[in-house]
């Protein structure tokens, strides 16, 4: 797939409200095909480095809240989350 397909795939992606795997081997510049998207159309993006994470740092820290009477299971917004907002 060449740069403007695949630039095409993601906006698509975004107006629907949906996500983007990108896959292949190193150094094709998936991740700078993503920037440049990003920064023509003016989007945050925020790099996650899957290998260097714990599963906390994905989804956040579980916690214990109490909701209608229940006790539920509720996670807390992960650092890189929060930096979203």
């Amino acid at each position: 797939m060449d740069i403007n397909s695949a630039k095409k795939v993601i906006k698509a992606a975004c107006l629907a409200d949906d996500t983007v795997i990108m896959e292949g081997v190193h150094g094709i510049w998936k991740s700078d095909i993503v920037k440049q998207f990003a920064k023509e159309n003016d989007y945050h993006i925020e790099e996650l480095f899957l290998s260097h994470q714990e599963v906390a740092d994905l989804i956040g820290i579980p916690h214990m809240i109490e909701y209608n009477g229940v006790t539920v299971t509720s996670w807390s917004f992960p650092i890189w989350l929060q930096r979203m907002h």
